[in-house]
């Protein structure tokens, strides 16, 4: 199940159509920077991705991000789902 927990404005230049581009770009920067929970992705796209540090939380998030964009490493929808 999927849960919407974010609104976009109504005003032309933040609608969710004028945002799309700049949200799916924040969100490749954390993708590139997270791995699965232990570290170590069975996955070889994952492969790329640094182990966190001390100061880091590496979570399961990357999954969850190419889940919303295609499910794939390579994030092929230009738009979260909908």
């Amino acid at each position: 199940m999927r849960l919407i927990t974010f609104d976009f404005s109504t005003t032309p230049g933040y609608t969710r159509a004028d945002q799309e581009a700049k949200l799916k770009t924040i969100n490749q920067m954390v993708f590139v920077q997270l791995s699965d929970a232990d570290g170590a992705s069975a996955l070889p796209e994952d492969a790329c991705r640094h182990v966190a540090g001390p100061n880091e939380w590496q979570g399961s998030a990357a999954e969850m991000i190419k889940d919303w964009y295609g499910g794939n490493i390579s994030l092929p929808n230009t738009v979260f789902f909908r």
